[in-house]
């Protein structure tokens, strides 16, 4: 919460597989969206996977 409020655009590189992690990792990387969209922080997410796959 205190970066949410002390930095206005997020930049996450490196996105994983959402199904291969494991549950708890995707409640907390839930959690951090979340936080960032209710505090319109800009939000560029990056990763090596195919979107169609």
């Amino acid at each position: 919460l205190a970066w949410a409020g002390r930095f206005g655009r997020w930049f996450i590189t490196g996105v994983p597989d959402f199904a291969e992690a494991d549950p708890q990792a995707q409640q907390r990387f839930i959690a951090v969206l979340d936080i960032l969209c209710d505090a319109d922080i800009q939000l560029f997410l990056v990763s090596g996977l195919d979107r169609e796959a």
